[in-house]
């Protein structure tokens, strides 16, 4: 992952919390599943303003990278919600 530039490792890192927060992927130091939909919308919330703040800024593959990483944690973010709202 050494190869990878500076700002794909922050939304791929970012994205990670993202799906750690929803109870998507087992937290590494725990090994268990810990879900917080507010945390996680906070996380969206910071690769929207990543998104708004480096606009024009951006290689077309970080453009890539960061539209793909917020629209698969929104759409987890709202198959989880709805899970919780058919409890």
């Amino acid at each position: 992952m050494k190869d990878k530039p500076a700002f794909t490792r922050l939304v791929l890192s970012l994205a990670q919390t993202g799906y750690m927060q929803l109870g998507i992927v087992k937290d590494p130091f725990s090994g268990k599943r810990i879900k917080s939909l507010e945390a996680a919308r906070e996380t969206i919330e910071l690769l929207e303003v990543l998104k708004q703040k480096t606009k024009g800024n951006l290689t077309d593959e970080e453009i890539k990278i960061l539209e793909e990483a917020l629209y698969e944690l929104k759409t987890a973010f709202i198959t989880q919600k709805n899970k919780d709202n058919s409890l």
